[in-house]
């Protein structure tokens, strides 16, 4: 097993939006615990009261708290490689452990911002020290940007739209200069700061950083043909961005211009009348480390601001659960992008896939985009990050959303990942999945062959294997589909995983049609394994019936296993303060943290529907007309948009 380590992005995790107040306590036995309680307890931020053998304990508590708190800080800085102007605060960390005073979050996030502001440079640390909405100038006595700060209504609008203008077109020269016009050009457009008319805020800044963070296919089309252009000599060396020439100086070990140019040739130069789909693998994954950004780039990336709390793919605020955020989306998808590029240091070997799978369908799937790239916790031999390519994506308006992940990686499987029920209005399709828990024949049968065009694409698209993942409601279309195939006598002969979390079961009829197609079909009883995992105390699995697989001998299937997943300890507050339908259990260390236990599940042994499914049908009777006629209103009223094998972005077959 992995020895656990701590981070910032453990405490940030563990600390869950807490008071400032909450005092944070650390050991290698217990791990993070916060302690929130608004009520002093016995181990409370006072010591008055207590006896001197508990007095003592709380201080050897409070030493070693620091003690490590202090190595996080530490390797935060050897991590982002910050070279000065952090000894004040490491000092401040010896003083404030000397005093014996508690470890609090509010001194937490404080250090946090100072470590990261240390790492930054010119308007970036500008807008990670200033307050949001603050007004960015440009100072033309000193020729930098600096805070405006109470004197806006002293003067005339004129001159306030020249401030403006002068401050984004300082800013974009920057920039360029950093990041290449193009990609700039790009993230000006995704974030709608395309007129300069606008106040140049901390907040605007921020999020345009984060949005030149994003892993878009776009940038690496643009990376690549400004290479070629320059290793053709049609534009000057000086055109490469500073962010990929200092990357590209550490990958050649060249530190001069025309050294690196004359290594660019020679790597490259087989390959100049190529397009980037069209590079072999081994160069395309030199680009894509080159155009996105790692682990280190990323927490520098979200200036200081972190979201704390599991990530579980759920809405951050009451305000995004209503509205589309597309700022607090990215920088939630980037933190995700950020724990898979550091799963390795934590997470053993062996439990890697399991937990890419789990933190791709439990949260990942609400917040991709189709032409993005997910990164992986797995690497190349020469060291390099192996990336997923979002192909596809599968918008039925029908309830049933999925995205097709494929990989250049050889050994790589390609995934189609299918979407849980989102509650949310802001998320698309949000009713249409409520309308598919309460139809009555079962979840994910309401228009459960919609989108089969594009899934019949996908299970043709390569030999390579393809494995189907699912959450909740997305478990049961994962069922669904392969059901669907062979029953239409249209599945290619290539291996099959399934893999389900907490998925309600199909129709039993189904199961029995499954186990007698497999007969049908001999070729296929070694080519398919079938996963579910069952989170403890989670009543959305005991809805339906049977789950595909449990009627079939067990020779006739490569694998059949049902896992019940719980924690090992109650007190584990950031494993259990999610409801069990949404525990990311893979993220903690198995067999310390939660437990695994394979049950045996026999369909036929249950005579009667559980109680759970007996209270679906009942309110679905209740509740699905109603809630089908408006959805049917909305659609009426909402702007047509083409189903998507209608579309021209269709995958070779």
């Amino acid at each position: 097993m992995a020895i656990p380590t701590f981070s910032f992005r453990s405490l940030f995790e563990a600390m869950n939006n807490c008071r400032s107040i909450a005092e944070i306590q650390i050991s290698e036995e217990k791990g993070i615990e916060v302690l929130d309680n608004p009520n002093y307890s016995k181990e409370t931020i006072r010591l008055f009261g207590l006896s001197k053998a508990r007095n003592e304990k709380v201080k050897a508590l409070r030493k070693k708290t620091f003690f490590l708190f202090k190595s996080i800080v530490q390797k935060e800085i050897t991590d982002i490689q910050i070279n000065s102007g952090i000894q004040p605060l490491l000092h401040e960390i010896e003083q404030t452990s000397h005093l014996n005073s508690p470890l609090t979050s509010l001194f937490v996030r404080n250090c946090y911002k100072q470590v990261i502001q240390a790492s930054l440079t010119g308007i970036r640390k500008i807008a990670a020290s200033a307050q949001e909405n603050n007004r960015v100038i440009w100072s033309l006595k000193k020729q930098s940007f600096k805070i405006e700060r109470g004197t806006l209504f002293k003067k005339s609008q004129a001159t306030i739209r020249n401030e403006n203008r002068t401050a984004w077109k300082r800013l974009k020269e920057q920039f360029y200069i950093e990041w290449g016009k193009k990609r700039v050009k790009n993230a000006l457009f995704q974030t709608g700061f395309t007129k300069t008319k606008l106040a140049l805020t901390t907040d605007k800044i921020n999020n345009l950083v984060l949005s030149i963070s994003e892993f878009h296919h776009q940038y690496l089309l643009i990376s690549w043909e400004r290479l070629k252009k320059v290793l053709k000599q049609e534009i000057p060396f000086t055109e490469v961005p500073l962010f990929e020439k200092r990357k590209l100086q550490n990958e050649f070990i060249a530190f001069e211009d025309k050294k690196l140019l004359a290594r660019l040739k020679k790597r490259f130069r087989p390959f100049l009348d190529q397009s980037f789909r069209e590079l072999p693998s081994k160069e395309q994954t030199l680009i894509q480390s080159i155009v996105f950004f790692n682990a280190r780039e990323l927490e520098l990336a979200f200036q200081g601001k972190r979201l704390e709390g599991i990530l579980d793919g759920g809405q951050t605020t009451l305000k995004n659960f209503f509205f589309r955020n597309i700022y607090s989306l990215s920088r939630e998808r980037l933190q995700l992008y950020e724990i898979l590029f550091t799963a390795k240091d934590s997470i053993p070997e062996e439990q890697l896939e399991i937990f890419y799978d789990e933190i791709l369908v439990k949260a990942l799937v609400k917040k991709i985009e189709e032409q993005h790239y997910i990164p992986t916790p797995w690497s190349t031999e020469e060291g390099k990050t192996i990336f997923y390519e979002i192909k596809k994506r599968i918008l039925t308006n029908r309830s049933k959303l999925a995205y097709f992940l494929t990989s250049i990686e050889p050994l790589l499987k390609d995934l189609l990942v299918y979407r849980s029920t989102s509650s949310a209005p802001s998320t698309p399709d949000s009713l249409a999945t409520l309308l598919s828990d309460l139809f009555p024949k079962g979840p994910g049968y309401f228009y459960h062959r919609a989108g089969e065009i594009e899934e019949r694409e996908i299970f043709f698209y390569s030999k390579k294997i393809l494995k189907l993942i699912g959450h909740s409601l997305g478990g049961c279309h994962v069922m669904l589909a392969l059901l669907h195939r062979l029953l239409l006598n249209d599945l290619p002969l290539k291996n099959y995983e399934l893999r389900t979390f907490d998925s309600p079961k199909i129709e039993k009829e189904c199961c029995l049609s499954f186990a007698a197609l497999l007969e049908k079909f001999p070729e296929f009883k070694e080519l398919i394994s079938i996963n579910h995992y069952l989170s403890k105390g989670d009543f959305v699995p005991k809805s339906g019936v049977a789950l595909l697989g449990e009627f079939v001998p067990e020779k006739h299937l490569k694998e059949f296993i049902v896992t019940k997943l719980k924690p090992s300890h109650p007190t584990n507050s950031a494993l259990i303060s999610k409801h069990p339908h949404n525990r990311h259990f893979y993220r903690f260390q198995l067999g310390k943290d939660f437990v695994e236990k394979e049950v045996p599940f026999k369909a036929e042994k249950r005579m009667r529907l559980h109680l759970i499914e007996i209270i679906r049908r009942i309110v679905g009777v209740i509740l699905f007309p109603i809630l089908f006629i408006i959805w049917r209103i909305k659609r009426f009223f909402s702007v047509y948009k083409p189903p998507i094998h209608l579309q021209t972005n269709r995958l070779p077959v």
